[in-house]
């Protein structure tokens, strides 16, 4: 499963499923009218997707809210829509863990419940900003993840988000996760965090 933006000049951006035992592909386009889709995360069978307004370099901007959806592979429908936070322009860093799904939108940290789909937290998020998807879960079962002012974890037992290490310069974009070992960029500088063995300290 593909997210993706528009071309030059268009507004939205497909959803595309690429099947590599077969290679066939398809594509999905404007499966939210006008936003392009830019991040996806996996549930029991559904795909939970995260939409920005913005298209290409160019589009005439005609929504004024992204969008957290869910796609059905099965039915190729989408079959749940919801702006989880208002006036935010995208949906960024979806995770599902523990039967919710995190995400930012905006300026807010969010986390969505899948059996009752709802929002059952939206709050303000502590950073300036996030590198496009760029969280995962982590061996100790904690969602780890990059913000411009460092490494971040979200616990799925109390929806918490913890700064949990300083980058010595902004953080600009990632991310591999490999063991217990974080990689991402600072412009031209690649870093490595090493999550303690020992657990995080309280």
């Amino acid at each position: 499963f593909i997210a993706s933006s528009e071309a030059f000049s268009n507004p939205g951006g497909p959803l595309t499923i690429w099947d590599p035992k077969t290679n066939h592909v398809q594509e999905f386009a404007n499966i939210i009218p006008d936003e392009s889709v830019v991040s996806l995360a996996w549930d029991n069978g559904l795909v939970y997707g995260g939409t920005t307004i913005d298209g290409g370099g160019g589009a005439h901007l005609t929504k004024t809210t992204a969008t957290l959806f869910i796609f059905d592979p099965k039915t190729q429908k989408v079959v749940f829509s919801t702006n989880p936070v208002p006036d935010a322009r995208g949906v960024n860093d979806l995770i599902a863990a523990n039967g919710k799904v995190y995400g930012f939108a905006g300026k807010n940290f969010f986390v969505f419940d899948i059996a009752t789909r709802k929002i059952v937290k939206s709050t303000a998020s502590p950073f300036s900003g996030t590198p496009y998807n760029s969280v995962a879960l982590g061996p100790d079962g904690l969602i780890w993840g990059l913000a411009v002012e460092g490494i971040f974890t979200i616990d799925p037992k109390t929806d918490a988000l913890t700064l949990v290490a300083k980058a010595p310069e902004p953080i600009t974009g990632g991310f591999v996760l490999i063991g217990r070992d974080i990689y991402y960029s600072s412009n031209s500088a690649i870093y490595k965090f090493h999550m303690p063995e020992e657990g995080l300290a309280k």
